[in-house]
């Protein structure tokens, strides 16, 4: 069952991945730059930095609310 079930899902994420593929091609082919960016962000994921820790003058790490309130 378990096998089956993982055959099941490597298939269905192969078919989506030919899907967005057949969808880039024919938006570069249409000179369609919203639509190429948008699929290529979506496969590309998340672009958000994590929070850079700041320090106070004695070198000890500051969470960003305190920062900020001090701001």
């Amino acid at each position: 069952m378990e096998k089956t079930l993982k055959y099941e899902i490597r298939r269905c994420e192969v078919e989506t991945m030919d899907k967005i593929d057949e969808d880039l091609e024919d938006a570069a082919r249409r000179h369609n730059s919203k639509i190429l960016y948008c699929h290529v962000n979506k496969l590309r994921g998340s672009s958000q930095l994590g929070l850079v820790p700041v320090r106070g003058r004695n070198w000890a790490t500051i969470s960003v609310k305190e920062w900020l309130k001090k701001r």
